[in-house]
């Protein structure tokens, strides 16, 4: 699954906090400390940017352009690294995911490992791992209704009760 790839420069890095967890705003500073001690420029989402405070210091849209961020560092679990993926699917970037706690399938790194792998993206000693995507319509008798990326599942539901069907 995991194909190894000449290891980018990491000059340039986009941080999302989920702002819904307290203890997120206490890792994205963390990791914007570790990455400013190592000269690369940070930027935040503007939801992780209201959460530190940060409201005036970075663009309006999400997080900032793709082409201008080598790295996202997602900081939550793994719905809020869905979020960003697909808010980034047009241009892909790498997204490093840390796992704020409980499970997580995609965002594998937890806070305890924080340094240790920061210091390892930094130096180039990862194995970037491509993940194929979907993109989903619902199209009723005539009309495309609506259009998205997926990355990990896609849910179809008339209620709130729901049932898991495989399509491998």
């Amino acid at each position: 699954m995991g194909r190894a790839d000449r290891p980018l420069r990491i000059e340039r890095v986009i941080i999302v906090g989920k702002r819904q967890r307290p203890e997120a705003a206490a890792a994205v500073r963390r990791v914007a400390r570790l990455l400013a001690r190592r000269g690369v420029a940070i930027g935040f989402d503007p939801d992780t940017a209201r959460l530190l405070g940060r409201e005036g210091r970075v663009p309006a849209r999400r997080a900032t352009t793709p082409r201008t961020a080598d790295l996202y560092i997602v900081i939550g679990g793994d719905g809020t690294l869905l979020s960003v993926a697909r808010s980034i699917a047009s241009r892909p970037r790498p997204i490093l995911g840390i796992n704020l706690g409980g499970l997580g399938f995609l965002t594998e790194t937890g806070l305890e490992e924080i340094d240790a792998v920061l210091e390892d993206v930094l130096h180039g000693r990862y194995v970037l791992e491509r993940r194929m995507s979907l993109e989903v319509a619902l199209v009723r008798p005539g009309a495309r209704i609506a259009r998205r990326p997926a990355l990990n599942d896609v849910v179809i539901t008339k209620s709130a009760l729901a049932r898991i069907i495989d399509l491998g």
